[in-house]
């Protein structure tokens, strides 16, 4: 886990947001099963990129 992808990774705009629906792309009325597949998604995305 370099320094580098640490750093952006931490200073995202996007994670710097308080609205975590918002965060996941989702709408304020998903289902626990929607959001659930949206964190997976934002995770795996991260995931690719620090790799």
């Amino acid at each position: 886990f370099s320094t580098i992808h640490s750093r952006s990774f931490h200073t995202s705009n996007k994670l710097d947001k308080k609205d975590y629906y918002e965060v996941l792309g989702i709408p304020k009325t998903a289902t626990a099963k929607e959001v659930k597949k949206a964190y997976y998604t934002v995770c795996f995305i991260y995931y690719l990129l620090i790799k």
